[in-house]
């Protein structure tokens, strides 16, 4: 659309982390805070200065015009139906459409604004097929990038996207002036790329040098939070018993109702989902329906747990192309999970020397007895080797579970959760030294819905990040003696005794699994 004059454009953020967030010079800022905080109108206010303040006039060559500021911004969101859902209002409610035009939907939708001396153009991607999308990205030259709810980008595309700015206007015509990757979010998920990069995720035990410097936040992205919209509530002993509306929180001139706005935003949410949308914190998004509904993060998560002397851990291994294990202790009747080993396509052997160099670093002092997927005796495809053999041959001694029946695994770790023991949960988990495991804990685990009109879903658990390490530690419960009574119950198999297979594999391990 041509317009005959640059539209007044008053931009007057209510906030302070607002207002740092759009006057950022970084080549990558990301602005995270809870629901209708305005970081999605900063991010376009954002936009504007770039284009209509900081690009400087082209030089002229390749088809672009003297003393015309040229930009092309190029807008990401997850599918290109919240393109069009979210994306387009918000932009219509800064840039409304009767001062800035239409943007053309056939197709991508994408906005050309030509002013006096400004030639801006808008490209809108959904990333419905992320692998599509990655290499479309590959071939863009673009001046910006926005990523609308980064949380819910991977990794590789946050890369790809940043690399692509900066490249128009030509550097013949005057080069791009400040090119910048810039994003909005709500809280990401406990354990994401963007979580670690943040500083508000731990870094992943178990990872080789070249995975750490992936989750190590690059130098010069600079990541924003928000005052959360909540603030807890707590008794005299200390305890979670409500939340009520921040009165720092930021962008509350603009919300109706002010701070009553978030008050009525409280109910009817879990306390998950006030703490994520609502109290700025990471936090687990709900894959479906939760394979283990009695966890409890307030009672089963426990920061700083540590081993007892003397008991042996219990360590638990899934196989497979993305190997995990979880390593615990089950001492007084009480479980305790300390750390977790998640990996990305990984082989038996390595796998087996990152365990092994794994437990050697944090527990040299401590026996410990390994147990896995009893279908790791089976002979892989590609080497006519199985798993078993190969960690066997590193020296990791472990053993098959005494079942892999799903129903006797899953209910092997749900009635931990129901169990006291001596007036304490009979399971706790690390939450810091084991994030992937608790938010699996904590509903990521889960059944999937089904493609269906009424609340039906699957009966096994959905194959992802967090499924892997679910089941190293239902092979590491089960192999510690928990679940005999089910065991026997579905009368498969052998069951065995705990103690005399903890004797039995234990007694060869010890920091690098040298013998006593």
């Amino acid at each position: 659309m041509h317009l005959r004059s640059v539209p007044p454009v008053r931009i007057e953020p209510d906030g302070a982390v607002l207002e740092a967030y759009i006057a950022s010079r970084a080549p990558v800022k990301i602005v995270q805070g809870p629901v209708g905080s305005g970081k999605s109108t900063a991010s376009w206010h954002a936009l504007m200065v770039n284009a209509l303040l900081r690009q400087t006039p082209s030089t002229g060559g390749m088809g672009l015009r003297k003393g015309v500021r040229y930009r092309r911004t190029l807008v990401l969101r997850n599918t290109l139906k919240q393109i069009k859902d979210t994306v387009l209002p918000t932009k219509a409610l800064v840039m409304p459409a009767h001062v800035w035009g239409e943007p053309t939907l056939s197709g991508r939708p994408r906005h050309h604004i030509r002013m006096p001396g400004v030639d801006w153009e808008i490209l809108f991607y959904g990333l419905d097929d992320p692998v599509a999308s990655l290499e479309d990205l590959k071939s863009l030259e673009v001046s910006d990038v926005y990523v609308s709810e980064a949380r819910y980008m991977a990794r590789e595309i946050l890369v790809a996207a940043f690399e692509r700015a900066g490249r128009y206007p030509p550097l013949a015509a005057g080069g791009c002036v400040e090119p910048q990757m810039l994003g909005d979010t709500n809280a990401p998920e406990v354990g994401s790329w963007l979580s670690i990069i943040s500083g508000q995720s731990p870094m992943p035990e178990g990872l080789g040098l070249e995975e750490r410097l992936a989750y190590q936040k690059p130098e010069g992205w600079e990541y924003w939070l928000q005052p959360p919209a909540v603030l807890e509530e707590r008794d005299a002993a200390g305890e979670v018993v409500g939340y009520v509306p921040n009165p720092a929180a930021e962008n509350l001139q603009y919300l109706p109702g002010g701070l009553d706005y978030y008050a009525k935003k409280i109910g009817g949410r879990t306390r998950g989902e006030i703490e994520t949308e609502l109290g700025n914190k990471p936090g687990a998004r709900k894959a479906g329906k939760p394979v283990w509904p009695g966890f409890r993060r307030e009672v089963h998560a426990r920061a700083g747990l540590e081993p007892v002397a003397g008991h042996p851990l219990l360590v638990g291994v899934d196989f497979g192309r993305t190997p995990a294990a979880a390593i615990g202790q089950h001492v007084f009747g009480a479980w305790r999970v300390f750390r977790e080993i998640v990996t990305d396509s990984m082989g038996a052997r390595a796998f087996a020397r990152l365990l092994k160099a794994s437990l050697a670093q944090w527990y040299p002092e401590f026996d410990w007895a390994c147990w896995g997927d009893p279908a790791g005796e089976n002979m892989e495809q590609s080497d006519d080797v199985s798993p078993f053999l190969s960690l066997r041959a590193e020296g990791v001694k472990v053993l098959p579970a005494p079942t892999n029946d799903w129903v006797v695994r899953r209910d092997a770790v749900g009635e931990l959760l129901e169990r006291m023991a001596d007036g304490r949960p009979a399971f706790m988990v690390d939450p810091g030294h084991c994030p992937v495991l608790t938010a699996g804990l904590d509903g990521q685990y889960a059944y999937p819905r089904m493609a269906t009109g009424d609340e039906r879903y699957g009966d096994r658990p959905l194959k992802n990040r967090f499924s892997h390490v679910a089941d190293a530690l239902q092979y590491m419960v089960l192999g510690g003696g928990e679940g005999r009574v089910l065991f026997q119950r579905t009368a498969v198999g052998r069951a065995v005794a705990p103690a005399r297979v903890v004797r039995a594999a234990t007694w060869r391990h010890r920091g690098w699994g040298t013998r006593r």
